[in-house]
Parts: C-alpha cells; sequence; structure tokens
C-alpha cells in the first residue's frame, strides 16, 4: 500500500487522472521519474524506482515458475 503522502503526490497528477479500480497502474506505468522528483520529492522517487524494481523482478520469477516449476510438478508421480 502506498504511504498516504505518495497518495495525495499522485492525486496532484491532473493530467493522469482518470476513473476506476485499476486506474492506478496506468498512471504509475505513465509518469515519468522526473515528474514525480519535482511534484513529491526526491523520497518518493527513490521508492517508486524501487517499486518498479519489484514489479519487473516478479514478473520474472512468475515467468520462471510457470515455465519451469509448473512443467516438472505436473510430470512428476505422486507416490507411484
Amino acid at each position: 500500500m502506498l504511504p498516504a503522502y505518495l497518495i495525495t503526490c499522485f492525486l496532484s497528477f491532473n493530467s493522469f487522472t482518470s476513473q476506476g479500480l485499476f486506474s492506478w497502474i496506468l498512471v504509475f506505468m505513465r509518469v515519468t521519474d522526473e515528474h514525480i522528483r519535482l511534484k513529491c520529492g526526491i523520497d518518493a522517487l527513490q521508492y517508486i524506482v524501487f517499486q518498479k524494481h519489484l514489479i519487473v523482478y516478479t514478473v520474472i520469477i512468475f515467468c520462471l515458475s510457470i515455465g519451469i516449476v509448473l512443467p516438472v510438478n505436473y510430470s512428476g508421480k505422486n507416490g507411484e
């Protein structure tokens, strides 16, 4: 969950506002690092860059899990 100061900072991005439950994902991916630094400060920028790296890491691990671990799991014999 985003800290309160980041939520208020993101709400200040008038050009990125939209409605919907998952609309924050598009805002998160479209907003530039320079825009975050100017509007919210260097601490918010570091937090957002960290979150973006976590998303990339999670996608890589997910692809490896689906591509390698899942087929190995299905090919195993359960007690036979």
